[in-house]
């Protein structure tokens, strides 16, 4: 079976984001977003992940916050409750 989109788990260790913030920062619609753990998932095609995982780590600077970025997973599937469970 081929999945058609990749679930990209990133985690922010920088400066806080608010909900409309990390919006605005990551630029493409989120399937999830902790402000208070500061953590999102976005969904991204296959073709696409490198460019994701690159774009997403490593240190940045968004409206004055200095932000420090980590892919923490890479998944084919998104079930937010096994999530929350995990982390």
């Amino acid at each position: 079976m081929r999945f058609k989109k990749r679930f990209v788990f990133i985690a922010n260790k920088g400066e806080k984001l608010s909900l409309s913030e990390a919006r605005r920062f990551f630029g493409i619609p989120l399937k999830h977003f902790d402000e208070g753990k500061q953590e999102a998932v976005v969904k991204c095609k296959p073709k696409g992940l490198e460019a994701v995982k690159k774009a997403f780590s490593g240190k940045a600077v968004f409206e004055g916050k200095k932000l420090l970025l980590g892919v923490r997973k890479v998944s084919a599937s998104f079930a937010l409750r096994t999530y929350q469970r995990n982390h």
